[in-house]
């Protein structure tokens, strides 16, 4: 059943597979600090990938930070409580200040580093801005599995994304 509600979510917001999603370990733009695909177990990951060089990512990106990270903060979670959390990654190795510059600019509240293009790679990206959404709902303690539901290069349209978002965690009939 599960199956059929994510080819039926897929279905209706456009191009992607479901497929499990790759693990990764990437560190924090402003710190040392790690940031995993496990991290986010229980929820919605929506993983916005970037450089201060693209001009659609300077375009979509603080719109997604606003109607994704924020809209779903403000409301606790998803249509069903779930929690809903933004990830954007960086992909430039060259001029940390331009990074940076772009990151205040627009707002990014949770930013990690990919500056080899790994984990890009990894997700299969092929353009920038490259937003993929993972389901990280399903599972237990120690046993969750993450699930691409999305996965796009370019930015379509917020509402696309929050459909996708609110369909997850729909209890079957």
């Amino acid at each position: 059943m599960h199956a059929l509600r994510t080819l039926a979510i897929l279905t209706a917001v456009g191009p992607t597979i479901a497929a499990p999603a790759p693990m990764f370990e990437l560190r924090r733009f402003d710190s040392a600090e790690a940031i995993r695909l496990t991290d986010f177990a229980g929820q919605i990951l929506v993983i916005d990938f970037f450089a201060y060089w693209c001009a659609p990512c300077a375009r979509s990106s603080p719109i997604i930070e606003e109607q994704i990270q924020k809209h779903y903060a403000a409301r606790s979670g998803n249509a069903q409580g779930i929690p809903v959390r933004l990830l954007s990654i960086n992909v430039e190795a060259d001029h940390p200040d331009k990074t940076a510059a772009f990151i205040r600019k627009h707002g990014l509240s949770l930013v990690a580093h990919d500056v080899r293009g790994a984990t890009l790679e990894q997700y299969g990206g092929k353009g920038l801005p490259y937003l993929v959404i993972v389901d990280g709902t399903r599972g237990t303690r120690g046993q969750w599995e993450f699930e691409i539901v999305y996965q796009r290069a370019g930015f379509e349209d917020i509402n696309k994304l929050r459909t996708v978002i609110d369909g997850l965690g729909r209890k079957e009939p």
